[in-house]
């Protein structure tokens, strides 16, 4: 086997493996973990690193002592994070080809966490759950300004989101997610 033949099969191996693992590895990448909600409390929820900065999340969550003081769907920007979002909470959400813009709230929590929370949080997690459906290759990417003034688009792989949302309702007092 010459040096070039050698390189070709140790090079197809490694795509057929990267392959054959990369769908287990992005179901894997939710996770259930607590989180601080905007008004301060402690939440548990399922998030997802952003496949560009792994310091700022997407999550779905609830408060963590009834689940229903608070219920939300938000972007979490870590301190210190590379990002560098700003405070505008014009939003601009895109699945696919589809995007359309809102207006998210936006806060800083005690730990100096940004969180850029989304309206009508029941409304966009099923949006999300439904997108996962329906895509072979599910994401949502957001928008949003960051210091400087330019967007900074976050996108979100969605696969593995339906597996783990039956966890999170369950300890959202039942936070009916499905459709």
């Amino acid at each position: 086997m010459t040096p070039f033949e050698r390189r070709s099969a140790i090079v197809a191996a490694m795509l057929a493996v990267g392959m054959a693992t990369s769908g287990s590895a992005r179901a894997a990448a939710w996770d259930l973990r607590e989180i601080e909600t905007p008004l301060g409390d402690t939440a548990v929820a399922v998030g997802v690193p952003s496949t560009r900065f792994s310091d700022v999340r997407l999550v779905i969550g609830c408060d963590g002592d009834t689940g229903a003081r608070w219920r939300g769907v938000a972007v979490i920007e870590a301190p210190g994070s590379r990002a560098g979002l700003g405070m505008s909470g014009d939003v601009r959400v895109r699945f696919g080809e589809v995007a359309a813009r809102d207006r998210w709230s936006v806060k800083v929590s005690p730990t100096e966490h940004r969180i850029f929370e989304a309206p009508e949080s029941t409304r966009f997690a099923r949006r999300l759950l439904r997108e996962e459906a329906a895509s072979a290759t599910p994401r949502v990417t957001i928008e949003i300004h960051g210091v400087h003034g330019k967007p900074v688009p976050l996108t979100f792989p969605l696969t593995g989101l339906g597996a783990k949302i039956g966890a999170l309702a369950a300890r959202c007092a039942d936070w009916n997610l499905k459709e």
